[in-house]
């Protein structure tokens, strides 16, 4: 896909995922914290389409680092992941589809830069062409506090490999 999709259309499921540690349909997001990887699926469930919704609240300041591996995975996902970010009232802050599709890489990353100390957001990963299937497995990598170059994985300027926006 390319990086021009839409962003997600927060009217076409109000609010609502399911998740899956629980087997039910919520309308809160998942919490995760700086420094964790979490694990999913688009498409663990017998639904036509599948979104996953999780909240971050920052706990250290600086570069903001979300990044997908799905293709990276052995045995390899076939997930094309789309990866966004939002404000808690759902303002648009931060879109990716592939990290680097030149190379055939459809996972995500997004880099924000000077993100302040108690700010939450919202993180969205979603199959850019909304169909699910049990294996579009994922790995959500989360790094607060970093430096955009501190990853080993990125070889080229940030500016030529990985999206970095500024915050809102």
């Amino acid at each position: 896909g390319e990086n021009q999709r839409s962003s997600l259309d927060i009217n076409e499921w109000n609010g609502w995922y399911y998740d899956p540690v629980v087997n039910e349909w919520k309308d809160v997001p998942t919490p995760i914290s700086c420094s964790a990887t979490v694990s999913g699926v688009i498409g663990d469930v017998l639904v036509t389409s599948d979104i996953d919704l999780f909240q971050l609240e920052v706990t250290t300041g600086g570069v903001l680092q979300l990044d997908i591996d799905a293709n990276s995975l052995r045995p390899k996902s076939s997930l094309d992941s789309v990866l966004s970010v939002y404000g808690t009232d759902w303002s648009f802050v931060a879109l990716n589809d592939d990290e680097d599709g030149s190379t055939g890489d459809l996972d995500s990353r997004i880099v924000i830069t000077d993100v302040e100390v108690g700010r939450k957001l919202y993180i969205v990963v979603e199959s850019y062409d909304g169909t699910v299937d049990p294996d579009y497995r994922y790995n959500l990598n989360v790094a607060c506090g970093e430096s955009s170059g501190s990853s080993s994985q990125n070889s080229a300027p940030p500016s030529a490999q990985n999206p970095t926006v500024a915050p809102k």
